[in-house]
């Protein structure tokens, strides 16, 4: 009897040793390690609304971006490892961002990282970015200025493609650029001036405008339903006022001489007065102006219509009497024709 006594008390002490043992191997499996226990704990950081991760060479990447930003400084170093790219589309089609810092020590900056973030109104590429990928600020309507760092060796296809204000480039590059040229992701396409140093700027920002040269109104940022712009502008530039769906009138200078593609698209405008020193309407101008009723042109002698088919006389029937708008006005030609007079 006391032998299976005995039996009995190791059988149950065996059991109960061994549910200790499942017991405290459930617990070390759950129980998180403590910090640095796991080498893979830093491979993706957030901080200020954007996403860290590892790269395999073992820097880190800005990888994406919150949804709703408006502002980003990206930092140089994360965990005391440097940050070296801008990944692919991370900060793509961020509309709010209004303003990004990137530091010295991007050396990347990734296809379509910045696409379609039409807040931005300038960038500055710091002097150890060596390439900007294709399509990386594409789209970013509102940048009237960007400066290229020293160390750029490459701007791949369409990087600025449809950067319509891009008006003024500083290169501190090696780049040759070229004013109008597709070349180097279009960069300088639409430029008026290609500068060594910002120092030597000709933008300049007067309340609600952006004014190139002293002569030439970039964009428009106000809400105002009507507006008389000033004397010594002669110039429109593209999309300038495009969207201001509060803009129901404005009085042009004597000495305007172009009006560029899509300036007053989208706008409020109920009529306009056409000076006779006006002698270029880009395509598109008043394009989608569903208010617009009435134009009148202080000069209508000489114009042509300047298309695919070469210069063409405007015939009669495309222009209106005073009282009406022609077609041509509200939607953009098909031909892509710019209207000029000599």
């Amino acid at each position: 009897m006391l032998q299976k006594r005995k039996s009995v008390f190791f059988l149950t002490m065996l059991v109960v040793a061994v549910v200790l043992m499942f017991a405290l191997f459930a617990v070390a499996c759950t129980t998180e390690p403590d910090e640095g226990d796991n080498e893979d704990d830093d491979v993706r950081v957030e901080k200020d609304g954007l996403i860290y991760q590892k790269t395999d060479e073992g820097t880190y990447k800005v990888q994406s971006s919150d949804g709703d930003i408006t502002s980003a400084t990206i930092l140089s170093e994360v965990n005391g490892i440097a940050v070296t790219e801008i990944d692919t589309q991370a900060f793509y089609e961020r509309y709010n961002l209004e303003s990004v810092v990137i530091p010295e020590g991007i050396t990347q900056i990734g296809m379509m990282a910045f696409q379609s973030c039409i807040g931005l109104k300038e960038v500055v590429i710091p002097d150890s970015v060596t390439n900007i990928g294709s399509q990386a600020f594409n789209s970013c309507e509102n940048i009237v200025r960007v400066t290229l760092g020293t160390g750029l060796q490459s701007i791949e296809g369409s990087a600025f493609s449809r950067c319509y204000k891009l008006i003024e480039v500083v290169n501190k590059s090696s780049l040759a650029l070229t004013i109008g040229s597709s070349q180097n992701g279009s960069v300088a396409y639409y430029a008026k001036g290609i500068i060594d140093n910002v120092a030597d700027t000709k933008l300049t920002f007067e309340g609600d405008y952006t004014i190139y040269d002293d002569s030439m109104i970039v964009a428009y940022s106000g809400s105002g339903s009507s507006l008389t712009i000033d004397n010594g502008i002669t110039e429109i530039g593209t999309y300038a006022f495009a969207d201001c769906a509060s803009l129901e009138s404005i009085v042009l200078p004597d000495g305007i001489e172009k009006i560029y593609m899509g300036a007053f698209q989208n706008t409020g405008l109920k009529s306009i007065t056409f000076p006779s020193s006006l002698n270029l309407i880009g395509v598109g101008a008043f394009a989608y102006c569903s208010a617009l009723e009435s134009a009148t042109f202080e000069n209508k002698n000489g114009w042509y219509s300047n298309g695919n088919s070469g210069e063409q006389p405007l015939s009669s029937s495309l222009w209106p009497s005073d009282e009406h708008v022609a077609e041509m006005w509200l939607v953009s030609n098909p031909n892509n024709n710019e209207y000029i007079r000599k």
